[in-house]
């Protein structure tokens, strides 16, 4: 049995990242954070996972909004 496995749900809008429930149409990308350690002595791991994007967005939109609002550490 892992010591830590946890999953969070974060938004990128126009004005940055919220871990809130954010409307549809105010996001431009949906991501999941997931954080996992074997156990209390060993490294954590995160991964991202893009689950969602908005059509209305292009991918180089989406892209230089990333830049600008960098993944949530």
């Amino acid at each position: 049995m892992s010591y830590k496995n946890q999953e969070s749900a974060f938004h990128l809008t126009q004005a940055g990242w919220s871990a809130q429930n954010v409307p549809l149409n105010s996001r431009v990308e949906s991501w999941r954070l997931c954080v996992y350690q074997e156990s209390s002595w060993s490294r954590e791991q995160r991964s991202w996972s893009r689950v969602w994007h908005s059509a209305a967005w292009s991918e180089s939109e989406r892209q230089k909004l990333r830049q600008r609002f960098p993944l949530p550490r």
